[in-house]
């Protein structure tokens, strides 16, 4: 299993916290869609899925000391497809 960290960039003032708006939360809406979509695709309905197991992938969030932290655990196979979503 692959531990992932996903960072946001900071917002340099005020004034970009302000330029925020509606298209732009849609926008992300449509990124996380995008990242949803890959991961589904690696499920598969193949038999021997079936009998040993799917592959998982878990998103997390922990919040420690007034900071919010995101993590994606997932098989190592998959860290590259799921690293250029992110990114």
């Amino acid at each position: 299993m692959c531990f992932l960290m996903v960072t946001m960039p900071k917002k340099e003032s005020d004034q970009d916290e302000k330029n925020e708006t509606a298209k732009d939360f849609k926008e992300k809406i449509s990124i996380m869609e995008q990242l949803l979509t890959s991961a589904k695709s690696i499920s598969s309905s193949s038999i021997s899925s079936k009998l040993l197991g799917q592959d998982l992938i878990s998103l997390e969030y922990v919040a420690d000391k007034n900071e919010i932290y995101f993590y994606v655990v997932l098989p190592k196979k998959y860290k590259e497809l799921i690293e250029k979503q992110i990114n």
